[in-house]
Formats: structure tokens, sequence, C-alpha cells
């Protein structure tokens, strides 16, 4: 394990948040996960490399192949990467047009990102569902994309011939199940208004975790339950809020497409 962690957080304005590490706070009423997740962890360096619209497809008007952060990224030499794409996939325009079929796009942009960063480890998270369509993003297509990145992930761990846990140095590490879902009832204080991008609790969340998910699989070494930010670990995991049905699936479908897979039973 390096002395220093280098933890790369990429994708789309999921990742990117509120902005503050550019220098002004845009979205203010938005969290920002990679920031809350140095917090967490402040033995690493923790870097937010999110580029708003970006997609995981490289045929779509902003792959994040193309983008400013990717290039920074890349010179950032992460050891882990966390990569969160396919909101923006899920556009009509990009799965059933110029990404069409959208499984192999989808699918050869993660090689490529995961080639260019060669990091060693990465998680790889499912985008969370959205509560309004906004931006041309559909929740109908949601599920294929999920679908399409636990294929993804699948193929991925075949070709590593992975055992059933991964250890951190070893391969991609990916985590299939979204932290926002528990009996597929979405925690709405989790949104902002626009119901597609995390508020501020929903950030902290997700924070938590991908520190969990990172602990767990090895990549960390925090033994102490008491490590810094358990309380408001703690606190985020047991909030207790208002949930909703998503109004675009029925929570048994959503269920089975999401899947309830822990870091260490990927098989």
């Amino acid at each position: 394990m390096p002395s220093t962690m280098r933890i790369a957080c990429v994708g789309d304005s999921l990742t990117r948040g509120d902005g503050a590490h550019e220098g002004r706070a845009q979205h203010p009423t938005r969290g920002n996960y990679p920031a809350t997740l140095q917090h967490l962890l402040p033995g690493a360096t923790v870097r937010n490399f999110g580029h708003g619209g970006a997609t995981a497809c490289n045929a779509s008007d902003t792959p994040y192949e193309t983008t400013r952060e990717f290039r920074h990224a890349r010179a950032f030499r992460a050891h882990v990467v966390v990569l969160m794409l396919g909101t923006n996939d899920a556009k009509q325009r990009h799965w059933r047009g110029v990404c069409k079929p959208g499984v192999d796009k989808l699918a050869s942009g993660f090689d490529r990102i995961l080639s260019a960063l060669q990091p060693a480890a990465g998680l790889v998270l499912l985008p969370p569902p959205v509560l309004q369509e906004k931006w041309g993003i559909r929740r109908a297509l949601l599920q294929p994309v999920h679908q399409a990145i636990r294929r993804w992930h699948h193929h991925l761990i075949s070709r590593a011939n992975s055992t059933r846990r991964l250890a951190c140095a070893s391969t991609y590490l990916a985590h299939p199940l979204p932290f926002w879902t528990d009996t597929a009832a979405i925690q709405l204080s989790s949104y902002v208004d626009d119901g597609v991008h995390l508020s501020q609790m929903g950030s902290q969340r997700l924070a938590c975790h991908v520190r969990d998910a990172l602990r767990d699989a090895g990549c960390l070494d925090m033994p102490d339950p008491a490590a810094r930010g358990e309380y408001m670990c703690g606190a985020a995991r047991g909030l207790r809020t208002r949930s909703v049905r998503h109004p675009g699936h029925r929570n048994r479908e959503y269920s089975r497409a999401v899947g309830a897979k822990a870091v260490g039973d990927m098989a």
C-alpha cells in the first residue's frame, strides 16, 4: 500500500457536485462527495474529476474521454479510481441514438477510461435513480444502463480470473449496489429539488458508502470502528426520512435489476 493513497473520483455532475473544488460553489444546494471522502480519509489525497453531462459512451456530445477532467485524472496517476457514469448515457438521444447499441458503447467506454487511468483498484458504482426526468434523462433507460454495467463488470472479473473477494492491489473492484436503495425505497433527502443531483446529505451518504467499500476491500487500513467520520456516517446510515416509491418502476423489479451483492460477494 502506498504511504499516501491517491483516489480519483471520476464521473459526471453527480460527482462534480457543487463545484466548490473549482474555486466557487456554483450549485450550493448540491453536495460534493469527493470533498466529504477527503474529510473521512485525511491520510489519502482525494480529487474530484467530475464533468457535468459526461457519458461513458464515446459517441455522445460529451464523452468523458474528451474532457479536461479526464486529462487531469490521467496526470494524477491515482492508486484507486471511483467511477460513476451512466446517468447521461440514459438519455434517449444517446442510448437509443448515437450510442446504440448502448450496452457495447458503454462497456467500451468503461474499458478505455480504466485502461487509460491504470489504477491498482477501481470502485465502480451504478448511477442512482432519478426522481424526475430532466435534460433528456429517462428513468426507463436507467435500468438497461444498470444491467449493462453489471454485465461489463461480470466480464471484467471473468477476464481477470478474479477470486470471490478481490484484493485491493489485484484488479478493478466493482460495487454494484447503490448505497441509497434498500428494498428499492429512495431517500428523498438524498436529492436536491431537481430530483437528479445529490444533496449534501446524499453526497455524505455516498462518501460514507465509498469509504466503507474501500475499507472492506482491503484498500484502507482502518481497523478502528471509531475512525474519523464514523459518527457522521453512522448518522447518515440511520437517517430517518420520508421515502418515496420510484414512479418509474415496481420496487421488486428494481431490486432485481440492482442486485444486493456486497463488496466481497461479486461472483
